[in-house]
Protein backbone atom coordinates (compact mmCIF):
# COMPACT_ATOMS: atom_id res chain seq x y z
CA UNK A 1 0.00 0.00 0.00
CA UNK A 2 2.97 1.98 0.99
CA UNK A 3 4.45 1.60 -2.77
CA UNK A 4 0.61 3.22 -3.90
CA UNK A 5 0.64 6.35 -1.87
CA UNK A 6 4.54 6.82 -3.52
CA UNK A 7 3.43 6.31 -7.09
CA UNK A 8 0.30 8.87 -6.03
CA UNK A 9 3.28 11.64 -5.40
CA UNK A 10 4.63 10.41 -9.04
CA UNK A 11 1.68 10.83 -10.84
CA UNK A 12 0.27 13.88 -9.02
CA UNK A 13 3.58 15.88 -9.57
CA UNK A 14 3.04 14.92 -13.69
CA UNK A 15 -0.46 16.52 -13.15
CA UNK A 16 0.26 19.44 -11.20
CA UNK A 17 3.22 20.28 -14.20
CA UNK A 18 0.72 19.78 -16.69
CA UNK A 19 -2.36 22.08 -15.01
CA UNK A 20 -0.50 23.93 -11.96
CA UNK A 21 -2.70 21.96 -9.77
CA UNK A 22 -3.18 18.85 -8.17
CA UNK A 23 -5.88 16.52 -9.43
CA UNK A 24 -8.93 15.90 -7.60
CA UNK A 25 -10.11 12.58 -9.76
CA UNK A 26 -8.58 9.51 -11.18
CA UNK A 27 -8.37 8.61 -15.17
CA UNK A 28 -10.93 6.54 -16.35
CA UNK A 29 -11.60 5.55 -19.83
CA UNK A 30 -11.95 8.96 -21.59
CA UNK A 31 -12.48 10.58 -18.11
CA UNK A 32 -9.27 12.67 -17.86
CA UNK A 33 -7.47 12.98 -14.58
CA UNK A 34 -4.73 12.09 -12.54
CA UNK A 35 -2.88 8.60 -14.27
CA UNK A 36 -2.27 6.25 -11.75
CA UNK A 37 -2.23 2.22 -11.40
CA UNK A 38 -2.10 0.46 -8.21
CA UNK A 39 -1.67 -2.79 -7.22
CA UNK A 40 -3.99 -5.59 -7.53
CA UNK A 41 -6.70 -5.14 -4.80
CA UNK A 42 -5.20 -1.93 -3.51
CA UNK A 43 -7.99 1.22 -3.62
CA UNK A 44 -6.56 5.23 -3.81
CA UNK A 45 -9.27 7.91 -2.75
CA UNK A 46 -8.33 11.60 -2.81
CA UNK A 47 -10.25 12.40 0.66
CA UNK A 48 -8.94 16.16 0.34
CA UNK A 49 -7.47 18.22 -2.29
CA UNK A 50 -6.86 22.00 -3.26
CA UNK A 51 -5.17 23.74 -6.02
CA UNK A 52 -1.51 23.03 -3.84
CA UNK A 53 -2.10 19.87 -1.13
CA UNK A 54 -3.96 16.79 -1.14
CA UNK A 55 -4.63 13.78 1.20
CA UNK A 56 -5.10 10.18 0.50
CA UNK A 57 -6.02 6.91 1.85
CA UNK A 58 -5.10 3.54 -0.06
CA UNK A 59 -6.82 0.55 1.44
CA UNK A 60 -6.46 -3.54 0.25
CA UNK A 61 -8.76 -6.26 -0.05
CA UNK A 62 -6.43 -8.59 1.22
CA UNK A 63 -5.57 -6.06 5.04
CA UNK A 64 -9.17 -5.50 5.55
CA UNK A 65 -9.21 -3.17 8.69
CA UNK A 66 -6.04 -1.41 8.08
CA UNK A 67 -5.26 1.82 5.55
CA UNK A 68 -1.81 3.87 5.16
CA UNK A 69 -2.66 7.30 4.95
CA UNK A 70 -0.55 10.52 3.75
CA UNK A 71 -0.34 14.10 2.80
CA UNK A 72 1.07 16.47 0.55
CA UNK A 73 1.62 20.35 1.03
CA UNK A 74 -0.70 22.31 3.78
CA UNK A 75 -3.32 19.87 4.94
CA UNK A 76 -5.54 21.45 7.55
CA UNK A 77 -5.03 19.83 10.93
CA UNK A 78 -9.13 19.16 10.72
CA UNK A 79 -8.78 17.26 7.26
CA UNK A 80 -5.51 15.00 7.73
CA UNK A 81 -6.95 11.34 7.48
CA UNK A 82 -5.75 8.92 10.00
CA UNK A 83 -5.41 5.14 9.64
CA UNK A 84 -8.34 2.83 9.99
CA UNK A 85 -7.02 0.66 13.09
CA UNK A 86 -4.61 2.22 14.73
CA UNK A 87 -5.73 6.16 13.78
CA UNK A 88 -2.05 7.26 12.77
CA UNK A 89 -2.00 10.77 11.57
CA UNK A 90 1.03 11.49 8.66
CA UNK A 91 3.97 13.76 10.47
CA UNK A 92 5.76 14.53 7.29
CA UNK A 93 4.90 15.94 3.80
CA UNK A 94 5.00 12.90 1.31
CA UNK A 95 5.57 9.99 3.76
CA UNK A 96 2.94 7.05 4.12
CA UNK A 97 2.15 5.93 7.53
CA UNK A 98 0.12 2.53 7.83
CA UNK A 99 -1.66 0.53 10.26
CA UNK A 100 1.02 -2.12 11.75
CA UNK A 101 -0.76 -4.99 10.76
Amino acid sequence: MTRDLKNLVVAEEAYFADHAEYGRTFARGAIKGVELKVSPGATVTLIYVTRQAYAARVTHDWLPGTSCVMTVGEVPPSRKPATTAEKKVPAKDGVPVCDSK
